[in-house]
């Protein structure tokens, strides 16, 4: 059984990636979590994104057409503090200038 994830961080950049092969699986934990510069991922179940989308706190990028090595699809970068409760992730996005 998995030992449920419980933690918080504070103006971090967050990248939110879908992990193909879990994905096309039904895994309910497709999605990753990686905090920058960490390249180590988090699964979780699902991510919300809470504040106001701005050119500084959000990158998205696509990945070449090539396989990626970590088997992702794509992923979008959001700086702000995240808490993780219950296998979900909680971005609270901020101003990474301010």
């Amino acid at each position: 059984m998995k030992e449920e994830l419980n933690m918080e961080m504070e103006r971090v950049w967050v990248r939110l990636a879908i992990n193909k092969q879990a994905w096309k699986e039904g895994s309910d934990f497709y999605w990753r979590i990686f905090i920058d510069p960490d390249s180590v991922p988090i699964r979780v179940k699902g991510a919300a994104v809470f504040g106001q989308v701005t050119p500084k706190n959000h990158v998205t990028r696509g990945l070449p057409k090539r396989d990626d090595e970590r088997d992702l699809l794509g992923f979008v970068h959001y700086f702000g503090d995240v808490s993780f409760e219950n296998d979900v992730a909680r971005i609270n996005l901020l101003d990474p200038e301010a």
